[in-house]
């Protein structure tokens, strides 16, 4: 079996020298130019829909919500994890 030792292998720090990060692009920098417009936005938005409040007020006036089936799903759930005061 035949070796051949290779004595060009660059150190570390000499390499590392080398191969300096590049410098930051000006397309890498954040720009927040619509940030002014987005808080604008945000503050004109209503904190309250009209249309969720009035289905859930239509849902809750109707005698078959939730579905009997939604809440015996429920009560099985909260019997599986009922816990007893007797330990």
């Amino acid at each position: 079996m035949k070796i051949n030792a290779t004595d060009n292998l660059t150190p570390l720090p000499e390499l590392a020298r080398r191969v300096a990060a590049p410098a930051a692009d000006a397309q890498d920098a954040a720009t927040f130019t619509d940030a002014a417009a987005l808080t604008k936005k945000l503050a004109e938005t209503a904190d309250v829909r009209a249309e969720a409040v009035a289905r859930a007020q239509s849902l809750i006036a109707a005698p078959t919500y939730p579905p009997e089936k939604t809440i015996r799903s429920i009560a099985a759930l909260l019997a599986l994890n009922l816990k007893s005061d007797d330990k």
